[in-house]
């Protein structure tokens, strides 16, 4: 199997393994008191190393890193934990605007600003949108779809200056991107591990130190601790040539499928991230190019992978003004560090045989 979706999920690392295992089996107590027996204080000392480890990422103190279960979770404690109106965009992760669309319905005032062509946003456009009420900017850092990544430290600017929270989901870009929350005056900063080959279901949330946010859940908690320990050793074990390595591969996808006629490349080539790649092919369904390419063994998505089931449109391309012909019509690479050369030649090559197959196919007029 060829595996092209790490926008969705990404293999978890065999290597983690271990170190989950080990507080499963090994070292189970639970990490909630500071006064506990030294068996319970080692899985405490887990949880307060990943803080640190994380802190060491995105700069800033460890006590300020919470884990959740994950993306979802953490967008739902910050979208859900303030009072007052809301601004984030048209192209946000489904679990902001499905969030943001249920607290419309509870009374909530929610303003979605829009991209250009690239995925872009308007930084006057935002500053227009600002109200006395305005609690809440969340904008992601880049986007799972077309990689757009944003000028973060820009729009923390503009918020700090208005003194309202800033939020970014930075799922997709952890550790592929830089992200300082000090020099980018972000407030809230959501992550997960299962986009870097970490395990599933576990994920952080920084919250800056001074942040009042509603709880989401109550009472007392007991953490993963064996999901924990595996995000801190994920995260240990990213290197820079990883991200070398996937934007030279993507690179070479952007050079040979352009060769394609009537192909289009969504979303920005510079400013992107270097895993991430939505392609259009006019004429054809993403989706019946998908599912050929599944016959031969290589794996990828339609659009967003989140979105949810039925033959919608992108809400991302909408956004960027996309028509349903374009949106319709694309597919989306998602690369790893485990992503080959000879996959990719392979992915290209089958890639032009379908799209050449199905061309002959379809009944639209060329």
């Amino acid at each position: 199997m060829i595996y092209l979706d790490n926008t969705t999920t990404t293999q978890m690392d065999e290597r983690v393994l271990p170190f989950m295992k080990r507080y499963q089996t090994e070292e189970y107590g639970v990490a909630i008191s500071d006064y506990s027996p030294s068996f319970l204080m080692k899985s405490k000392e887990a949880l307060k190393n990943v803080q640190e480890i994380i802190a060491g990422k995105i700069n800033c103190k460890p006590e300020e890193i919470t884990f959740t279960s994950g993306q979802a979770e953490s967008n739902n404690q910050v979208l859900k934990g303030v009072k007052g109106h809301i601004i984030t965009t048209k192209i946000e992760h489904s679990s902001i605007i499905e969030t943001c669309k249920d607290l419309e319905k509870k009374g909530y005032s929610i303003t979605y600003i829009g991209v250009d062509k690239e995925g872009f946003i308007d930084l006057g456009q935002l500053k227009k949108s600002l109200r006395n009420n305005t609690v809440l900017v969340s904008i992601q850092h880049a986007n799972q779809e077309v990689g757009t990544i944003q000028d973060i430290k820009k729009i923390g600017l503009l918020c700090r200056e208005h003194k309202i929270l800033f939020h970014v989901d930075a799922s997709q870009s952890f550790l592929k991107e830089l992200i300082d929350v000090q020099k980018m005056n972000i407030d809230l900063l959501t992550l997960t591990a299962h986009l870097i080959h970490g395990p599933k279901g576990i994920g952080a949330l920084y919250i800056r130190n001074g942040t009042k946010l509603e709880p989401l859940v109550y009472g007392t908690r007991i953490f993963d601790i064996p999901g924990i320990a595996g995000f801190g050793e994920a995260i240990k074990l990213w290197g820079s040539k990883d991200i070398e390595k996937m934007r030279s591969q993507k690179e070479k996808l952007i050079k040979e499928l352009k060769k394609i006629p009537n192909t289009s490349i969504f979303g920005p080539i510079n400013n992107s991230l270097p895993n991430t790649l939505f392609v259009g092919f006019k004429f054809i369904e993403g989706e019946s190019i998908v599912l050929y390419l599944d016959t031969e063994g290589i794996v990828l998505s339609t659009g967003s992978a989140c979105a949810g089931k039925g033959l919608r449109p992108s809400h991302v391309l909408e956004a960027m003004g996309y028509n349903e012909e374009y949106s319709h019509g694309s597919i989306r690479i998602g690369l790893s560090r485990f992503t080959t050369s000879e996959e990719i030649d392979i992915t290209l090559k089958k890639i032009k045989e379908i799209v050449e197959k199905l061309r002959k196919m379809s009944p639209i007029k060329k």
